[in-house]
């Protein structure tokens, strides 16, 4: 298996809605798994292809391609973007990366392990800069800790009337309003750029035979396409990742404990080995029942949880092959965080179980949960935001 850098140029503006509910016209600011998947498989179906080909088995039915969620990137596109963890605080009146502008970005992961600990021990902090609450921040990023930057992209509203079908011409007491992800975003300088998303995706040969030929003309994926909407071109090329340090990782972690516990510090906290585990995009998590749950089941032993910063949402998703809604299912959302510890002394068993279930965060080669071939269940293992002592 081999990992590769996909990059989507906007053609034109992209529109996902949030929910199924016409009242509700917000939309996603990034392409998920799912809609992706969902527009390879129709434009190979549409160019002649068949449900019972071995090329469609290959990247649909037989060891599947995970698709993973395409983010807002740089526009180079050379960038896989990260989503923020939960844990990820910054000033309420000046949120951001001091680099942009803001009072910076910090994590509380060790802080929020400790005053579960011991609550009473433990204040909520302010910003050091003008002394106002920390809040939580959401969003992607690129990742690098050296020079941060955010990725948002442009959002616009797009309102529409309805037309009485008798008399051609507006009807009245009908207007509606959706929202989409435009296809320019305008820098600082205020010249305007195409918008692009990015991801990475394991792929072998044979499977990355069959998409090059597809991405060669423009797809189309979300709503409104009948209007000139959701077309986007999409490249693929290799992409080096490299496995994550746990070991460095751990004693990073080690010290902002004792950064934060101070003289409260008990020593049983410094023993086992920490790692973290961040989703990367939602996850629909399961229990032995099928029942939905919000823990993680790692099955390597001596692995026991430690603290969970998660959120839960309602999945819902559309499938065009059917024309019918897919069941709804309860999912963790994207940046939720886990804390765990090892406690065994098989250290290089447990990286070679971590390296398999996600490599650098991005699309897992195993991945946790259900419906992963949506790009549900990507991980990322030992995010090093968490060991910052000082905000970025």
């Amino acid at each position: 298996m081999n990992y590769y850098c996909l990059t989507a140029t906007l053609l034109a503006p992209l529109a996902i809605q949030r929910t199924r509910q016409n009242n509700a016209p917000g939309a996603l600011p990034y392409l998920p798994g799912s809609s992706l998947r969902g527009a390879v498989a129709a434009k190979y179906l549409r160019e002649g292809g068949s449900p019972d080909d071995d090329e469609f088995r290959t990247l649909f039915i037989e060891n599947p391609v995970f698709f993973s969620n395409l983010l807002p990137t740089d526009h180079d596109g050379k960038i896989i973007s990260q989503v923020l963890p939960l844990t990820s605080v910054s000033c309420k009146r000046y949120p951001g990366f001091t680099d942009e502008n803001g009072h910076g970005v910090r994590d509380i992961l060790a802080k929020k392990m400790l005053e579960r600990i011991d609550p009473d021990n433990y204040s909520e902090q302010a910003c050091i800069k003008c002394d106002n609450d920390l809040k939580g921040l959401s969003g992607f990023w690129n990742g690098n800790m050296v020079a941060p930057r955010m990725f948002q992209p442009t959002m616009f509203f797009q309102r529409h009337t309805g037309i009485d079908r008798t008399t051609g011409t507006v009807a009245p007491a009908i207007f509606f309003i959706t929202q989409a992800i435009s296809d320019f975003q305008k820098t600082l300088t205020g010249d305007y750029e195409c918008q692009i998303l990015s991801c990475g995706m394991f792929m072998n040969d044979r499977q990355i035979a069959v998409l090059e030929p597809l991405f060669k003309t423009p797809l189309f994926a979300g709503q409104d396409r009948t209007r000139g909407m959701g077309e986007l071109q999409v490249a693929v090329e290799p992409f080096n990742i490299e496995t994550p340090d746990i070991d460095t990782w751990d004693r990073n972690f080690k010290g902002i404990i004792k950064h934060n516990a101070g003289d409260n510090l008990d020593p049983a906290l410094l023993s086992g080995l920490y790692f973290s585990l961040k989703l990367e995009s939602h996850a629909i998590l399961v229990d032995e029942f099928l029942r939905s749950t919000t823990e993680i089941e790692l099955t390597l032993p001596c692995i026991e949880p430690v603290l969970k910063v998660t959120k839960s949402q309602l999945i819902r998703g559309w499938n065009d092959a059917w024309g019918l809604a897919k069941p709804d299912d309860m999912g963790i959302i994207m940046g939720s965080v886990y804390l765990f510890r090892y406690t065994g002394n098989n250290r290089e068993g447990l990286r070679q179980y971590l390296n398999k279930l996600a490599i650098d965060g991005k699309l897992a080669i195993d991945g946790i949960g259900l419906r992963r071939a949506e790009g549900f269940g990507s991980v990322l293992i030992c995010d090093p935001l968490h060991t910052r002592k000082e905000a970025i």
